[in-house]
């Protein structure tokens, strides 16, 4: 049961993060800033409890690497939360994900086999995007984004993903 707690943390991290920058505000830098540093200090305090078996010179050049690419990633997704919008932004960013994950199990694990596999997820992929849709459009009387900012919001936010 612990493990699962533990195995929720990130997604619920994750979830409030945008929320919260967007309530705290600041300047762009300012929301990477805060991310990288809580991000750092929750890995030196788990770090403290449960250390690797041993740190291999390649075991430290995979963690700087993703490392890097995660911060680009979380530097492009604060960008599209100012472009979009935490409430457009969120959603896509989400599907995005979800969608990205189905089709890398389908092609490279090959995880569905039968034509009702197919099916039903291909529905299931098409009712992520509809959902997507509906959550991200914006009422008459809500900030409306320009489309100049609209693309390039998509545009940094599917990057970010990647």
């Amino acid at each position: 049961m612990s493990s699962l707690l533990l195995g929720l943390v990130p997604a619920l991290g994750w979830g409030m993060q945008a929320i919260v920058m967007q309530i705290v505000g600041g300047k762009f830098t300012n929301k990477v800033m805060g991310m990288v540093t809580g991000n750092l200090i929750f890995a030196a305090i788990i770090f403290i409890f449960r250390q690797p078996a041993s740190l291999t010179p390649s075991l430290i050049i995979g963690a700087v690497l993703c490392s890097v690419f995660w911060g680009i990633g979380q530097i492009l997704q604060v960008c599209s939360f100012d472009l979009l919008g935490v409430s457009m932004a969120m959603p896509i960013n989400t599907a995005e994900q979800l969608i990205g994950t189905i089709l890398f199990g389908v092609f490279y694990f090959h995880e569905w086999h039968t034509t009702r596999q197919y099916l039903f997820g291909i529905v299931a992929i098409l009712l992520i995007i509809v959902g997507v849709i509906v959550i991200s459009i914006r009422g008459k009387g809500s900030g409306s984004v320009s489309p100049q900012d609209f693309l390039h919001g998509i545009v940094v936010v599917s990057v970010s993903v990647q």
